[in-house]
Parts: C-alpha cells; structure tokens; sequence
C-alpha cells in the first residue's frame, strides 16, 4: 500500500530468549536487519488515519520468514460476504448487532475496515463464533458451517439402538409364526387307513 508522503509506521520485535527490542522505524523495506534464530514478538503502528491487521503476534525464527499484515484506510468500508449452513432457523449477529435475512444462508455485509465479531446459531447445532478483518475497500468470504450438538448426535445413535431390539424381535416372531404354520400342516394332513397287522400266526386254541 502506498502511504501519502510523510507518513511515518513501525514494526517492533522483541526477543523473547535476550529481550531485546529492535525499532525499525519507517522502514521501506524489511528486514532491515538479519535477525538469529528463536522466537520473537512483534507489534505493528500503523500510518494516522489507518488500521492494520494483525497488529502484533508471535513467530518462531527458524529461517526465512514472511508476515502477511493488511493495511486499511479508516472510514473506507469493506465487504464481507458470510454463507451459513445449514441454513434453516439460524440467526446472524454482527458486533452484536441482528442481521435480517441470516435464514437464507447468504448475507451480504458493508463494514468499516478493522476487526468484527459475528456470531450465530442454529437450532440443534453448537453456537459459532469468530472475529473477522475487513480491509477497507476490499472482501471478505466467511462461511459458517455449524457443528451438530453432542446432544442430537447422541440421540441419533441412540435411535438406531433402540430400533434394533425391536428389528430383532420382529424377525424373530416371523420366524416362529413360520414354523408354527410348517408344524400344523405337518399334522393336519389325512393319514392312510391302518393295513393288516402282519407278523407271526395267532396260535391261541379256539373252541
């Protein structure tokens, strides 16, 4: 970003091992300095009239090291382009404040550059919430993907369990009506007249 003339930002880094602070002014291009391996912070100040993001975090200097940081103008709006899903019955908060239409699953926003908070919710699914840059002039895609309570997924899992004894059972009925059926056409169906007893000859006298 090109700065009106004379305009003055900088970029402290601080040792974390030394504590040493290095200001590196209004540097056009960094680094400036080569700096040792380890760990550092760093905080941005940036032009009057301007936002940055981020304005300070942390690193781990094992090598070479680039650090993206967004420059806005203040009082120049940005858009920002949020997707709910699902999104049947969620709401949408944007700095606190309720923002129609959030059921649609789209919401098209115009914000000051700088840092946002959005919040939603939907019924069934765990709260969202999250803080977002907005650069001013440019965009910015969010998309909101709610997570299912452990609540409703344990109830889902519960269901099947529920539902499988009575599966069981039902098969199993099926089962004995079957065999009751098999068993009574067994002995239902006519047997043949008794024939001759046959086998040794009655010798028993007669008068």
């Amino acid at each position: 970003m090109n700065f009106p003339s004379g305009s003055f930002w900088a970029i402290t880094i601080s040792s974390v091992l030394w504590g040493a602070f290095i200001d590196l002014g209004n540097v056009p291009n960094f680094p400036a300095e080569v700096l040792a391996a380890g760990p550092y912070n760093f905080t941005i100040s940036p032009p009057a009239g301007y936002t940055v993001f981020p304005d300070a975090g942390s690193v781990n200097l094992t090598g070479n090291l680039t650090v993206h940081v967004s420059f806005s103008k203040v009082g120049v709006p940005g858009n920002l382009y949020i997707t709910l899903a699902p999104a049947a019955g969620a709401r949408l908060w944007v700095d606190g404040d309720l923002v129609a239409n959030a059921s649609v699953g789209r919401v098209n926003l115009s914000l000051p550059a700088g840092i946002h908070s959005v919040y939603a919710t939907s019924p069934g699914y765990l709260p969202y919430f999250n803080n977002v840059s907005i650069e001013g002039g440019g965009s910015t895609s969010l998309l909101i993907a709610f997570t299912l309570e452990p609540s409703a997924q344990a109830g889902s899992s519960n269901g099947t369990a529920a539902f499988l004894p009575w599966l069981v059972a039902g098969v199993c009925a099926a089962v004995a009506v079957g065999l009751a059926a098999a068993l009574g056409y067994v002995y239902s169906r006519p047997r043949p007249p008794a024939g001759p007893v046959t086998g040794r000859p009655d010798t028993t006298p007669k008068p």
